[in-house]
């Protein structure tokens, strides 16, 4: 089975299977900024793999349990993620599972079914487990995700845009209380928001730190308007 136009338009783009939400379980539901909708979750993991969805600025969209792949009369499987990007790269086929369940039977034959179905059908899969999920730089993307819609926060528009401006004039790195005092001064910013504005930019990708580096109440981190090259195709690139 070959997968069809239709599923490359991410915004028509619907889960093909309802997950079930309960009390007890690690299942939940995600309310989506890239998606405009509440993605289901079906295990901590996959939250986690959410999360950097949303802060990975090369991440266009994304849908969970995105199509039904018929293998046998009496068996199919469903992808956990179909991710789509900004860029012309092709979209990724995600399975999201902990590593000491990647070698059961069950998902292991899942795995090889699918890395040969993305072959054919002009697709990449990736196998995420939780060395790749569960890094200093999930925390960070937790954290920041709170300050991505700018619509929820106390800055005005005409500041953000103002703070990219000066920070074009930014070429080296920088502390973050140093471009915190800079916002301030020149935006008319109190602390409280000259901050939140850093944090939006943050979780935005107009200003980077460094991968592994965790943010500190006392701004004492070094921030980037470009990452030095070797964080550009590497740990920067998280998970694709």
């Amino acid at each position: 089975m070959r997968i069809s136009k239709e599923y490359f338009n991410m915004s028509d783009l619907k889960p093909v299977r309802k997950v079930p939400v309960q009390s007890k379980s690690l299942s939940g539901k995600f309310p989506s900024l890239k998606n405009g909708r509440m993605i289901a979750y079906e295990s901590q993991l996959e939250l986690a793999f959410i999360y950097h969805l949303e802060l990975l600025p090369t991440v266009y969209s994304y849908c969970e349990q995105p199509i039904k792949i018929q293998v046998t009369q009496n068996l199919y499987y469903i992808p956990d993620f179909l991710v789509k990007f900004t860029d012309k790269r092709k979209p990724v086929l995600a399975e999201v599972k902990y590593q000491s369940d990647v070698y059961s039977s069950k998902i292991y034959k899942k795995v090889i079914y699918l890395t040969k179905y993305a072959l054919k059908n002009n697709l990449i899969f990736k196998l995420i487990t939780e060395k790749a999920l569960l890094t200093p730089l999930f925390l960070k993307c937790k954290f920041l995700f709170n300050y991505l819609n700018s619509n929820t926060l106390s800055i005005p528009q005409n500041s953000i845009n103002a703070s990219l401006n000066l920070l074009n004039e930014l070429s080296f790195p920088t502390f973050a209380y140093l471009i915190i005092d800079l916002f301030s001064k020149k935006l008319n910013l109190t602390i409280e928001n000259a901050r939140t504005l850093l944090f939006h930019l943050l979780a935005k990708g107009k200003l980077f730190t460094l991968p592994e580096v965790q943010i500190e109440k006392d701004f004492n981190f070094l921030v980037y308007k470009h990452l030095p090259n070797d964080y550009k195709k590497g740990r920067l690139s998280w998970l694709f």
